[in-house]
């Protein structure tokens, strides 16, 4: 039984070491908070609400590498944030879409390394999603316009 028992054992042991562990440095803690998110330049871009945001690492990693960042936004005053992308976003630039025309939102970036997560960087500037998809351009014909004369009842052929 004794033999059962240890084989039993060496097994299960067996099982438990091929899970990845990370290393975590002595002393080390949950990272910084990250910079504040700003509205890149040319942003947004052709598609109306399609825009990129981009943030500064934290500026004290905690003693171990910044491993992602969850980005996060909700409508001004609503106290609910929500995730803006599914995962970690491992760059600090993310290109967002799928907000709501004529509502105002803000963004708010946290940095997780092994340890755990940072507190919330500062809140974006609020952000206001608009219906205009480009520029405005003067009205053309697509075709050319011919003058017709036509009698009532009657139909016009062409020339």
């Amino acid at each position: 039984m004794g033999a059962t028992s240890s084989h039993h054992h060496k097994k299960h042991h067996q099982q438990r070491a091929k899970k990845n562990v990370h290393w975590t440095p002595e002393n080390a803690e949950p990272p910084g908070p990250p910079g504040k998110p700003q509205l890149l330049p040319d942003s947004p871009s052709l598609d109306r609400d399609v825009f990129t945001i981009r943030w500064e690492p934290p500026e004290y990693d905690g003693g171990s590498p910044v491993l992602g960042y969850l980005v996060e936004h909700r409508r001004t005053g609503s106290p609910y944030w929500v995730r803006a992308s599914p995962h970690m976003v491992e760059d600090t630039e993310l290109m967002v879409s799928g907000l709501e025309p004529g509502w105002r939102y803000q963004f708010r970036i946290t940095a997780e390394n092994v340890v755990g997560f940072s507190e919330p960087g500062p809140l974006s500037e609020p952000l206001t999603v608009t219906y205009q998809r480009s520029p405005a351009a003067a009205p053309s014909f697509i075709r050319a316009l011919h003058d017709t004369t036509a009698l009532e009842d009657e139909k016009v052929g062409a020339p």
